[in-house]
């Protein structure tokens, strides 16, 4: 049945005695689990999965894939992954939804070795970059944000650069 129910039996004998009895069947709402959408993060960022829940009757329990047992779990992104959750509400119905995390790989910046040249030369630090999703956006230490800098050299001195992907994913 959709809806609850009532039920009656009635038994008769051979000598025309009988007897009869009912029996309800309540309908229980199921809770409506959802995780949403999936999800992407850049490798090594951590992020919270949560469902929203109506319907059923609560308090609810949780059980995730991940053994857990809370109404929310928080991890760092290593690769893509499923999630899923088990809800139960106080009846015991319950209802499972899955999400799917997405891990973006990271950038790779190197700018080479140290470099030996004479006070007063002008050099040009470009980074190589790998990995990650292309376009990327560069933010140097001196405030630049182009893909490379030109230094003039009057003393010893240090140089990073920032590099993010299309993605957001920062190396």
């Amino acid at each position: 049945p959709v809806n609850s129910t009532l039920y009656t039996a009635t038994v008769t004998d051979q000598l025309g005695c009988s007897n009869k009895d009912t029996l309800t069947v309540h309908i229980l709402s199921l809770p409506v689990v959802s995780l949403g959408k999936a999800q992407s993060a850049c490798k090594q960022d951590s992020i919270t999965l949560m469902p929203s829940i109506s319907g059923g009757r609560g308090p609810y329990t949780f059980l995730w894939n991940t053994t857990q047992k809370t109404p929310s779990i928080r991890f760092p992104v290593t690769a893509n992954q499923v999630y899923s959750v088990v809800v139960t509400d106080q009846n015991g119905c319950h209802q499972m939804d899955t999400s799917t995390v997405h891990a973006f790989n990271l950038p790779t910046v190197n700018l080479g070795g140290a470099q030996m040249t004479c006070t007063t030369d002008t050099i040009t630090l470009k980074p190589i970059v790998g990995g990650g999703s292309a376009p990327f956006s560069y933010s140097w230490c001196s405030g630049a944000n182009t893909d490379s800098i030109l230094i003039s050299i009057t003393s010893t001195a240090s140089y990073t650069v920032t590099v993010s992907d299309q993605n957001g994913c920062m190396g």
